[in-house]
């Protein structure tokens, strides 16, 4: 992995603390706020602030693939980033994650595989 990708891979937190039905918010150096999703045995990350406003996905509630904001119900897809429904039209930045043993990695410079967002 060269320098640059590896400075760039860090712990998101552990497998377990991620729960089954939601989203788990984790603040990266105190500064980012990314959004932790399990969905059968993949994991997903994304920033968690909504593209439309300044709610926090983390709260709000995931649907199969899909996380809703809790401010103003505005959709994600979330293994792509994809903005689905309006009030939202600018997609997610995704985070490629996985897990290794029993902790979430994720590496903040590279977006999700299949991911829509820029």
């Amino acid at each position: 992995m060269p320098e640059e990708k590896a400075a760039s891979v860090v712990r998101l937190c552990a497998v377990n603390e991620v729960p089954a039905d939601g989203a788990l918010r984790v603040c990266i150096a105190g500064e980012q706020s990314i959004a932790v999703v399990r969905i059968e045995d993949a994991v997903y990350a994304f920033a968690d602030e909504c593209t439309h406003g300044a709610g926090s996905l983390s709260e709000g509630f995931v649907d199969d693939d899909v996380i809703v904001c809790p401010l103003h119900a505005g959709e994600f897809h979330i293994p792509s980033g994809r903005a689905l429904d309006l009030p939202v039209t600018e997609n997610l930045r995704t985070y490629h994650a996985w897990v290794e043993g029993t902790e979430v990695m994720a590496n903040l410079a590279e977006p999700a595989e299949g991911s829509e967002a820029t």
